[in-house]
């Protein structure tokens, strides 16, 4: 799930949001503008890279209004052409006790169900009454307003876009390499800052359904795994050690480097389970140390 964000308008008047929204644009091409500079993307590129993202919903609405994405429905397309996702469900922000946050899947229940059921019967009411909610272009229109979230990996496990996520202290840095790997590439990428102001978000859209797999920059000339995560999870260890296994005909065979602290208990028997793991998917374990 993919987290979109829009400030509220101060009042729940017409005139008023849309004075907010001028507003904000204005903002958000300046914070644009810093990003590029602060990522060495020059104005070109961008250009470019928004013409290419642009290019078919515009020529579309365009034929309508006359006015390119100027109309909200436009800018509706523009929107549900880029941030193509699942359109069966789609997610909601909520706020708890103690600052935690998180998103839920948008839907309906039958909360009369719910309330006359005995307590720990409401659990299992609740699921089976949910009805999940459509992603519809009234949807997005709130979005304006509300924060909502989307499901980029469909049902067919393909995906139409992909973000990558940087935070940490290391964010701009690590941004930076990314975004000038992907020109190097001519991967058109799109950067925005996220909601916290300590990381960015790398946005690179598809032109048609990619496997997700494909999308995550599998490369079947991938032959060596450099592991220092404490995961212990065999199906995590076998996605992982799986984007290896793609044939190739250069690929004679596959390493994995996997980094323990066995000072800390802890990790040592997570360890102990990856190793464990690796012998059940037919590696042969050379434990040394340094």
């Amino acid at each position: 799930m993919v987290q979109m964000r829009s400030p509220k308008p101060r009042r729940d008047n017409t005139q008023e949001q849309l004075r907010f929204a001028q507003k904000e644009c204005n903002r958000l091409r300046e914070e644009n503008a810093r990003l590029r500079t602060m990522l060495g993307i020059s104005e070109s590129v961008a250009a470019e890279t928004d013409s290419a993202s642009n290019a078919e919903v515009s020529a579309a609405d365009s034929s309508k209004s006359g006015r390119g994405l100027s109309t909200p429905e436009g800018k509706i397309t523009l929107f549900l052409n880029l941030f193509r996702g699942r359109e069966d469900v789609y997610a909601v922000r909520w706020e708890g006790k103690e600052g935690k946050s998180g998103y839920s899947p948008a839907a309906t229940m039958d909360w009369r169900a719910i309330n006359a059921a005995r307590p720990e019967e409401r659990q299992f009411v609740a699921r089976k009454t949910r009805m999940l909610l459509p992603l519809t272009g009234e949807v997005i229109r709130k979005h304006l307003i509300e924060t909502v979230g989307i499901y980029p990996l469909l049902p067919d496990e393909t995906c139409w876009f992909l973000a990558v996520d940087f935070d940490k202290k290391s964010w701009i840095a690590d941004s930076t390499a990314f975004v000038q790997t992907c020109r190097r590439f001519h991967v058109p990428a799109i950067v925005e800052r996220s909601r916290s102001g300590n990381g960015s978000h790398v946005w690179m859209f598809f032109d048609r359904p990619v496997f997700a797999a494909d999308a995550g920059f599998d490369d079947a000339r991938l032959d060596t795994l450099f592991l220092t995560m404490p995961i212990s999870w065999r199906g995590t260890l076998q996605q992982y050690v799986g984007r290896l296994h793609r044939l190739h005909e250069n690929k004679k065979e596959v390493l994995v480097y996997d980094y323990a602290d066995t000072l800390v208990p802890m990790l040592t028997r997570m360890y102990k389970k990856r190793t464990a793991g690796y012998s059940a998917l037919g590696y042969i374990v050379a434990e040394g140390t340094r």
